[in-house]
């Protein structure tokens, strides 16, 4: 079962100088620090 967070931030990464371009979408709740997103 998934936690509900009250707050998620929501961050867009791409790859630069890609044909077609690379990107992805990341969600995160409020919680987490960059640690947890180097992790």
């Amino acid at each position: 079962m998934k936690k509900q967070f009250d707050r998620v931030y929501q961050f867009r990464v791409g790859l630069e100088e890609t044909r077609p371009p690379v990107w992805r979408r990341i969600q995160v709740p409020e919680t987490y620090t960059f640690w947890d997103l180097h992790v």
